[in-house]
């Protein structure tokens, strides 16, 4: 049982796979032995499991949910973390008490409390109808005790429905109501996909737009276009220019960034040198610091606490510039003043213990961070600094402190280091660098050269494994950028992917070139991999897209994911299944390394006519498939499976084989939809039953009838669970078979139709895509891949024309 303020955690979903065959596959890949795997999803501050609530500089928000096991009392009604309640209709017979109704039972009501904890007070449970209390009892309850109780249901209401049951528990301060109601709840409207930028109708719109993709993090739809385009429509719009330099500074373009918010104040402070909103102003102080001009950050952030609602943020900041100059008495007047603001600004608590240590506030400065670590034992700079004054305090301090029990990566030192970096306290980041528990990384080591300038912390970086390390901060741009001006060229690698995640393609395939040109006596793989990947899907130059990805397979003939990626770059470049089919049989000690290589390997066996061998491959294999990739081995499972059957002459024997096609066996890893109606196999199943009035003439029907289920709906089958029209053409034959060619023709005529007039579509993903049915490393072209589905379909509704008009 879920309990939760429902004001914080609106949302609550149950989510399973259900007990088909499907869900019960996927039961056997995410459990050992214990059954059905079962998701319990709650939102907090939103409808939905993820949060995409804003949380502002320095904001924090808390919630607190219970999850709690109960029993007895079948569909709970209400709950507190005391008790919970419900009530419900059940049937009297001999047998006992049931849900179902059987003949001769008489309903009852069936009244249940569950006490979560023991309490010292009776609870008053009560049930009311109109203004009479027609229900009332005193219980006593333990924790985890139950209360269950029965009443005749005859009588209850006086006005029959019109009067509503209200159940009632009253303990101490404690009071649970429910009342039933015959409110019908209106279903919200559908969401509608975004228009494109210029369908847009106002300005207004087109912000609010920008800020939905920001917020949601849409994958396919890029908010940049939409700021562009109202600030063509109004080049001097104060919300949007404030939004779109918020958008750059994310992507690290601090620089760029500036002079939209410069036009924002400019349009804020027309008519009031002191506007309402002063966010512009602190936006401008932060891309000021993060380019290094102090003077003018210190000038904006001190304009942006003007605004009551930005003065814990900018007051914090205030302190930080005050402490880069060496001022940290000053700087500490500014961190109580954001404190005053924002009490458990963690960031800032941190900052107030730094400075009090360094202006010999011992003392004080333990007391402060022993009640940061009372409220958030995690905090790291509480418990680092709380190991420094130890030693300044002569072991006045605990040695358990700091906990050094904490798992303690990379991530959380840089994090720890930089509050220490942001301040201008060179010496403490790097004792801070020094707690690094895996020495190996290369971005505490680039940090340290960054505090530093000392190049042992460069070579050190430079020289370390690559493997795990990813880069992902803004602050780690400057800190790279300074390695790379030292001469680093792993540092520009690393930045080069940076900047491909933040969608700067053209600076990420720059630094990787540098790479190329500078390793030449020591290239690797995943360089050349990259820059394939950007010239394929960024600068549409698929020549020099196979030649970087062939130079990497050479470079790294180890790699299953470099030798399938190369593969699907042989695939859209349109290679004949032949040639990939030659060169994978070539490095056949890869093929089983990684499934999505392994199924493209059996998918050119049955493209080959090698359906025998692609049985084989596929029965002596365990598949792993993965949620959003399914459908593609089963595909292929029954695809060989029909073909084997096509080739026998004997009817038993090819009809054995298409009945083990409706079947999946475990190591495919996926069971068969409920809605998949096979309506392929069926057909074939039924061309294999005699013809004659005899016994198999019944089956043959009946295996027509299967096979002429569905609904002629023409899209484009874009996931694994949408109908192909390969079925609805199998479906439109068996309709002919059974004596209704003129519904055939129809569908038939229709996909016909609709391949017609959709062949020149322009396509695009859909707005609403939260996955896609492939792994696309190489961006399809979409238009081309409707057409053949479109030609597909032209070829589909001839064919089938033909076959029953001979």
């Amino acid at each position: 049982l879920h309990v939760a303020d429902h004001h914080i955690s609106p949302g609550k979903k149950q989510w399973t796979w259900g007990n088909g065959d499907f869900g019960r596959a996927w039961d056997r890949n995410l459990t050992d032995e214990n059954g059905p795997y079962i998701e319990l999803m709650t939102g907090v501050f939103t409808d939905n499991q993820p949060d995409f609530t804003y949380l502002k500089p320095y904001e924090e928000k808390h919630f607190v949910q219970y999850f709690m096991p109960y029993r007895d009392c079948g569909a709970v009604k209400n709950a507190n973390t005391d008790y919970c309640i419900s009530f419900e209709s059940v049937f009297k017979s001999d047998n006992g008490y049931s849900y179902e109704r059987k003949e001769g039972g008489q309903e009852w009501l069936k009244l249940c409390v569950y006490s979560f904890a023991k309490h010292d007070e009776q609870a008053v449970i009560s049930l009311e109808t109109g203004d009479r209390e027609i229900y009332s009892k005193e219980v006593m309850l333990g924790a985890a005790e139950s209360f269950v109780d029965y009443i005749p249901a005859e009588g209850l209401r006086v006005n029959g429905n019109a009067d509503r049951l209200t159940m009632r528990l009253a303990s101490g301060e404690c009071e649970l109501i429910y009342s039933e109601t015959n409110d019908e709840t209106e279903m919200p409207s559908a969401k509608n996909p975004m228009p494109a930028p210029e369908d847009v109708e106002t300005n207004e719109d087109l912000y609010l737009c920008g800020m939905h993709l920001e917020q949601y993090r849409h994958a396919t739809f890029d908010p940049a276009l939409y700021y562009l385009e109202g600030l063509k429509r109004d080049r001097t719009d104060m919300r949007i220019n404030n939004a779109y330099g918020k958008l750059l500074c994310r992507k690290g373009h601090f620089a760029e960034a500036i002079p939209y918010f410069k036009e924002s104040i400019k349009k804020a402070t027309g008519h009031n040198p002191n506007p309402y909103d002063c966010e512009a102003f602190f936006n401008l102080g932060m891309a000021y610091y993060m380019t290094g001009d102090l003077a003018d950050a210190y000038d904006a952030f001190y304009k942006a606490a003007w605004d009551g609602s930005m003065q814990g943020r900018a007051f914090h900041m205030l302190a930080v510039v005050a402490s880069c100059f060496g001022r940290y008495r000053e700087a500490l007047e500014f961190v109580r003043a954001a404190l005053d603001k924002n009490r458990w600004d963690l960031k800032a608590r941190g900052l107030k213990t730094v400075l009090l240590r360094k202006l010999g506030k011992t003392e004080e400065a333990l007391e402060f961070a022993r009640e940061t670590v009372a409220f958030d034992p995690l905090d790291l700079c509480a418990r680092h600094e709380l190991d420094l004054l130890r030693s300044e305090a002569h072991n006045t301090c605990d040695d358990r402190e700091f906990g050094l029990g904490l798992r303690l990566d990379n991530a959380d030192v840089i994090e720890l280091g930089m509050l220490y970096l942001k301040a201008g306290m060179t010496d403490e980041a790097i004792r801070a660098y020094s707690r690094s528990q895996n020495p190996n990384e290369p971005m505490i080591d680039y940090y340290a050269f960054y505090a530093t300038g000392d190049e042992k912390y460069l070579k050190k970086a430079e020289n370390a494994p690559r493997d795990y390390c990813f880069p992902n901060r803004c602050e780690d741009i400057a800190v790279l950028e300074k390695a790379i001006e030292a001469g680093g060229v792993m540092a520009a690698y690393y930045l080069g992917c940076l900047m491909y995640d933040k969608g700067d393609h053209k600076r990420a395939v720059s630094l990787w070139e540098y790479v190329c040109e500078k390793r030449d006596a020591e290239p690797f793989a995943t360089v050349h991999r990259n820059l394939a990947l950007a010239y394929y899907n960024k600068e549409k130059d698929p020549d020099r897209a196979l030649c970087e990805m062939e130079k990497a397979f050479e470079l790294d003939r180890k790699d299953p994911r470099v030798f399938y990626e190369l593969d699907q770059l042989y695939r859209e470049l349109e290679r004949s299944s032949e040639e990939r089919l030659a060169k994978m049989e070539e490095h056949k000690e890869l093929l089983e390394m990684r499934d999505p290589l392994y199924t493209e390997y059996i998918t050119l066996l049955n493209d080959n006519g090698r359906y025998e061998e692609a049985y084989k491959c596929i029965m002596n294999h365990k598949f792993h498939p993965w949620e959003g990739g399914e459908g593609k081995i089963t595909a292929q499972y029954k695809r060989c499976l029909i073909n084997m059957a096509a080739a026998k002459s004997n009817d038993e024997e090819a009809s054995a084989l298409l009945k083990k096609a409706l079947v999946y066996p475990e190591n495919l890893g996926e069971g068969r939809l409920i809605g998949q109606l096979d309506n392929d196999i069926y057909y074939y199943l039924a061309g294999r039953c005699p013809e004659d009035d005899g016994p198999g003439q019944s089956q043959r029907k009946a295996y027509l009838e299967l096979a002429s289920r569905g609904k002629a709906d023409f899209s484009s089958a874009v996931y694994y669970n949408d109908q192909p029209p390969e079925m609805v053409y199998f479906m439109a034959l068996a309709l002919a078979e059974l004596g209704r060619k003129e519904e055939a023709a129809e569908i038939f005529t229709a996909m016909k139709e609709y391949g017609i007039k959709h062949m020149d579509d322009d396509t695009a993903i859909d707005y609403f895509a939260v996955s896609l049915p492939d792994f696309l490393i190489f961006e399809a072209d979409l238009n081309r891949k409707n057409r053949k589905h479109c030609r597909n379909m032209i070829r589909l509704g001839e064919d089938g024309l033909d076959k029953i008009s001979g």
